[in-house]
This record gives C-alpha cells, structure tokens and sequence, in this order.
C-alpha cells in the first residue's frame, strides 16, 4: 500500500556542486519520452451530459464529462487543469542516485546510471524495488525506450564531466544485459532525449568544449548505422526537459549561452522537420523534469536563475498554450526526469542535486477542456457551465487531449401563438382538423377537451374521427417550451344535420287551446301528441319523432 502524507512545501536548499570538474549549473536531467514509455491505460473516448438538453434563453445547465479508458475504467474528467491533487512519499530507492536516466517499461520504473552502475527497478504495484543488474555510471545522460530496449545516451563518463561520453548503452529489460548502442557523432552530456514511433531524438546538451548546443539529431536503432541531424533548436542549451504529447516534442527550460537560465518553451514536429515558439515557463529553470499526463506537461522543480533548487511545478496546457501552478513537491530535486504510469507522476532521487533514495508521486487531477460552437447561442465555463445567450443550436464539446465528443444544446425563447385555432363545424360521423402555429423552439403541446387534457394528444394538429355527440364542446391547445407555456384561445366543435320533419301549421286566436294528433291512417283512430295554447299566430308545431314515421297524418282539433 502507498504511504500517505499530507502535502508539506519544503524551503528549497542550495544548490550543490557534483563530483565533477564542471559547475553546478551544467548537471543534467536524463531525459524520457516516447511511445513505450507512456501509460498503457489511454482514454479511448468521453461521455458528455445530460444528452441534448433543451434550456430557456438566460438559464444554465450543468455538463459533465465521463471518460473511459483502455483498461477498462472510467473516471469523471474535472476542469482542474492537472493542478489538483498532491505528493507523497513511497518507498525509497535502495541506493541514492542522481542525475540518472529514468525510464518507464511495462508499468514499472527504472532508474539507471547516474554514479551508480546498478539497474533499479520499482514497481507501484507492490512499492517495492528490485536491483536487477548493473549497467554504466554515466551521469546527465539522455534515457529513452524503445521496443523492450532501454537506451542511455551521452553523458559524463563516471560522474566526471571532464569526461564527456559520445557512447550509447543499450540495455534489455528481457535478458537484463546490455550492449553498446550507436554512438552519437560527438561527445554530449546534458541533452535532453526522446522517442516517437521506434526513433530516438537527442536535442541540446554541451559539448566537448563546455558550450551549450543546439543540435537535434535522429536514430532509428532498428535500421540506422548512424545518427542524423535534423533542424536544430531556435533556443541552445543543456538542462532542458523533454517531454512527448501526440507525437511532438517539448523541449523547456536550461542553461543557454553565457550562463543564462531559461524558461523556453520549443515544440519540434518530426513530420514537417521544424521548431514552433511557445509561451515560456513562468518561472525560468534549468535541470528540471518535465513529463505528460493527460495530454499536460509538467515541468517540476529545477534550478532556478537565482541558483536555488525548487520544489516549484508548473503545469503546461498545449490546447491553449498557457502555464498554471502545480501542487509543489515534498522535496527539492535537479537533474532527474519524472515518469508518469497509469497517470501518476514518479520522481526519484537527485533531492537537492545529490545522491539520495527519495521517491515521491503525484496523481493529478483529470483535465477537460469545454467549447462551445456558437457563443452567440450559449457560452460555456471551463467547469462545464454553460448559459443560454439566444436562442438556436449550440454544439457543446468536451476535449482532452485528442479525444473529444459533442451534445447539442438547445437554447429556447418562451412559446408564442402566431396562428390560433378556429371553430369548426361538423357533420355527425365526419372528422375535423384542429391546428395550433406556434414560435419559441424545442415546443411541446397539450389539447385539451372542456378543460382536460385529451391523452395523446401532443402535436401541433388535432384530428377528430367520426364525430359523434360526445366529441361536440369546447377545445384549446397548451404550448409549451423550457421557457414556459402558453394556451391557446378556446373554440368550439358544433355539429349541424339536415333532417326531414313533420309540422303542423296552426293559426288562430292567441290563447285558444288546440290538441295536436295524428293518425297512421285516416280510417284509423287518432293519437294526441301535445295540448297546446296559441302563444303567437301563426304557430307552427314540430314532430321530432316524425323522422321516422313515414306514414303519418295530423290535425289541431279546437278545445
């Protein structure tokens, strides 16, 4: 089990001279990147929601993202920028190295060279280490795998910097030997190396003659028999960090000319063969680690211009090409590079700038970057917020590194009424069509028959079947959005029919009485229907039940 500790900023100590004949100043880190070196565990794709919401012009809705990765695992991606979060110590090296080439290889870290020849191998699992073997003692020397190799490149010859090596050790994390590797043109120490795709770059360091350069140079140690110099660094240093983020490599910070400490921010594109300026580290520094997490750089502790060793992080976004401060470190280190498995970030010995045993990790937070396609419609936070500015669609897209996934929000007006429903009159048996025209956006509907709602009845159309007396009444329609509701003026549904009916016409004095019969026949008796008093003259009295009898004869007979 890991320790824990509380996170406790340490006062950075002085800088101290190396067992070499060179000023402080030019110890190195030994340099990691590459493509075997990076987490297994990769983000294969993001979830956003709620799923295509639909809010009110003004209003806000909550996004979140969930990411799942290639293990298996998923885990909520937070807008923290890789600053959240913080370091504890683990179980410390068997012996005390710096400036040493840290690699690391199928989950596990490796820690080789620097003053000592012994291969340490930790594994986060179980926090323990193994000495597996030996190697070299090179210091500031350059640190890369490829394939199951573990290159070290260049470097002081025994912790010597009188003596630069031009040499390349090549050792095998199945076998466990090494060999020699091809050998830079030149004798290098401080550079700064990294692999893509099977090749190994170097890029800066000082050479032979104590001066900072800015050569890149190139291998494929599957095919080349030399190495190849590619476009050199706008910027010539030693003690810059190198890091690899989709593909391209990030060269920061170092010694450069005369001395002087930068805070540089180079990429190299090995497609195009060139250098692209970025915005430079807020706090200049050489001898630093730099590595990626989460598509992030970043760039830990160093040496600062004042010549102090720092336990000071700052952490680069190359989405929007700016720094932040990272949760500083337990302890002051220089001449080291940090390795990140499974998305923690290791650093290893060099506390200070000497040999010690110190390990300590760090498990940032997961960064997500949110966009909005149209800010005129909605604009989003960088914690997922996002607001209704208009209404319309907007394409909501959350993004780290280069995974990314979309939702659409709709952003809506409150409902209104451009066309209102009519009354309508209708045949028993027919079918009438009621309709409603509506403006606002993502709209809904409601009829409603006297005052209920009618089931089903969810459209911007109303169709009634075979119209009987049940249906005849009063009707309207709610229209409806997220931004509110509107009903509709009510009309009525009549039925008129055509009937053929029996009458009798009756004129005489208001006030008399008559008796209304009839008679299916006239031989026949007579029935009376109704007693009636002349309310007005003429009067007209009408059989309802005549409909149906055919046959039939009346009379008014005076009373």
């Amino acid at each position: 089990m890991k320790k824990q500790f509380s996170l406790t900023r340490v006062a950075p100590s002085t800088w101290r001279r190396p067992k070499s004949n060179f000023p402080a100043l030019f110890l190195s880190l030994a340099a990691l990147a590459g493509v075997n070196q990076t987490v297994a565990q990769t983000l294969t794709n993001i979830t956003v929601t709620p799923a295509n919401p639909v809010i009110a012009v003004g209003s806000n809705v909550q996004f979140t993202a969930n990411g799942r990765y290639s293990d298996g695992t998923s885990h909520v991606l937070t807008n923290a920028n890789g600053t959240g979060g913080s370091w504890g110590a683990l179980a410390s090296m068997p012996v005390g190295k710096d400036t040493t080439a840290q690699v690391a290889f199928n989950g596990k870290l490796y820690v080789l060279e620097g003053h000592q020849s012994s291969v340490l191998v930790y594994n986060p699992v179980t926090d323990q280490w193994v000495n597996e073997a030996t190697l070299g003692t090179r210091t500031d020397a350059g640190g890369v795998v490829v394939g199951t190799n573990i290159y070290v490149i260049g470097g002081c010859i025994n912790g010597n910097c009188t003596f630069i090596s031009s040499g390349v050790d090549v050792y095998n994390v199945i076998t466990k030997t090494g060999v020699a590797g091809v050998a830079l043109p030149y004798k290098i120490t401080g550079l700064s190396a990294a692999a893509i795709n099977g090749k190994i770059y170097s890029a800066g360091g000082f050479d032979q003659n104590n001066s900072p350069i800015n050569a890149l140079l190139v291998l494929d140690p599957a095919t080349d028999s030399s190495w190849t110099a590619k476009a050199s660094m706008p910027t010539a240093r030693n003690g810059a960090s190198i890091t690899v983020i989709n593909g391209k490599i990030y060269v920061a910070g170092g010694t450069g000319t005369s001395g002087v400490i930068t805070g540089a921010l180079e990429v190299y594109d090995p497609v195009a063969d060139a250098w692209t300026s970025k915005t430079p580290m807020p706090t200049p520094r050489t001898h630093l680690g730099s590595c990626a997490a989460n598509g992030l750089l970043y760039a830990i502790n160093g040496v600062t211009a004042t010549g102090v060793v720092t336990n000071l992080v700052e952490v680069y976004n190359p989405a929007t090409d700016t720094w932040s401060a990272g949760a500083p470190t337990l302890y002051a280190h220089a001449g080291f590079q940090p390795v990140a498995i499974n998305g923690t970030i290791y650093v290893a010995g060099s506390v200070g700038g000497g040999q010690t045993t110190q390990l300590e990790a760090f498990t940032p937070s997961i960064p997500i970057v949110w966009s909005s396609g149209s800010p005129a419609v909605a604009s989003v936070g960088t914690n997922g917020l996002a607001a209704g500015v208009a209404a319309g669609t907007d394409t909501i897209t959350a993004t780290l590194g280069s995974v990314s996934n979309t939702t659409i929000l709709t952003v809506v007006a409150p409902p209104t009424i451009s066309i209102q429903p009519t009354n309508n009159t209708v045949s028993t048996g027919g079918s009438v069509t009621l309709s409603v025209g509506a403006t606002g956006g993502a709209l809904g509907y409601q009829w409603q028959f006297n005052a209920s709602n009618i089931p089903g009845a969810t459209g911007a159309t109303l169709t009634i079947s075979n119209v009987s007396a049940t249906n005849i009444g009063v009707y309207s329609v709610i229209v409806n959005n997220a931004a509110g509701s509107l009903t509709s003026a009510s009309v009525a549904i009549t039925s008129v029919d055509i009937h053929m009916l029996a009458s009798v016409y009756v004129d005489g004095p208001i006030g008399s009485n008559y008796l209304i019969q009839a008679s299916p026949n006239l031989a026949g008796g007579w029935t009376t229907l109704t007693n009636i008093t002349l309310p007005s003259r003429p009067y007209i009295y009408v059989d309802y039940s005549s409909e149906t009898n055919h046959l039939q004869f009346y009379r008014a007979v005076p009373q």
